[in-house]
């Protein structure tokens, strides 16, 4: 849903900018950074509340799931990013650099899946998904690099930190507040992740423009 809702608002500019490297670099880049700015934070939460993520959703029985689901959210980097690759390729006249990259990786989860769920059930299916969406990103960004796109990754290291103070937030409330409702700590932990952003400034003035933007235009329209 997020990665979708973000390209779809994105892939007319990339399309009616095709001819246009920078503003096409430009906007691959932003892109990017918001994609993966909300993609890290739901990994790591994610993999801490698993258990009670689960137990939320299905009830206690399926607690067992816990493990599989959080080896299986690590792939939503690879997705989140190959969402923005495959569009900028596609929005570019690259359609069928994609298409191929698809099908091999549907062959790929297919036989891998074969072989690691024979020996590791549900864990072996949850690990064939992580390794064919990685397989699949990096097979999209070697075709963002031969198209002459240039990604910037420096974003990264505060998103790691804010991410690591997320978790520890997270980790703490778990511990000292046990009975806490799982809503309540993802709030917590999401509060913590944007003020460390804030704090270490990389929300910039153009990301709180942006927000306020996505946020008015989400109100009006249920309205």
């Amino acid at each position: 849903f997020i990665p979708k809702s973000v390209m779809a608002a994105m892939f007319p500019s990339f399309s009616k900018n095709v001819n246009n490297y920078a503003t096409v670099n430009s906007m691959l880049n932003k892109s990017f950074r918001y994609i993966l700015l909300l993609a890290f934070p739901i990994v790591a939460g994610t993999i801490l509340l698993r258990n009670q993520i689960i137990v939320f959703i299905f009830g206690q029985k399926f607690v067992e799931s816990g493990d599989a689901l959080g080896i299986l959210i690590v792939g939503v980097i690879f997705i989140f990013a190959s969402s923005v690759f495959s569009n900028v390729l596609s929005s570019t006249d690259r359609q069928k650099k994609v298409t191929v990259i698809t099908g091999i990786t549907v062959l790929l989860n297919a036989f891998s899946n074969i072989f690691l769920i024979y020996y590791y059930s549900y864990f072996g299916a949850a690990f064939a998904t992580v390794i064919t969406q990685g397989i699949n990103s990096l097979m999209l960004y070697r075709e963002i690099v031969k198209s002459r796109y240039k990604i910037y990754f420096g974003f990264l290291i505060k998103t790691s930190i804010a991410s690591l103070a997320m978790a520890l937030a997270i980790f703490l409330a778990e511990y000292f507040y046990p009975g806490l409702h799982l809503l309540i700590t993802i709030f917590f932990g999401a509060l913590v992740y944007f003020a460390v952003l804030f704090l270490i400034k990389e929300i910039n003035d153009e990301d709180k423009n942006l927000a306020y933007s996505f946020a008015d235009g989400l109100f009006k329209r249920k309205i």
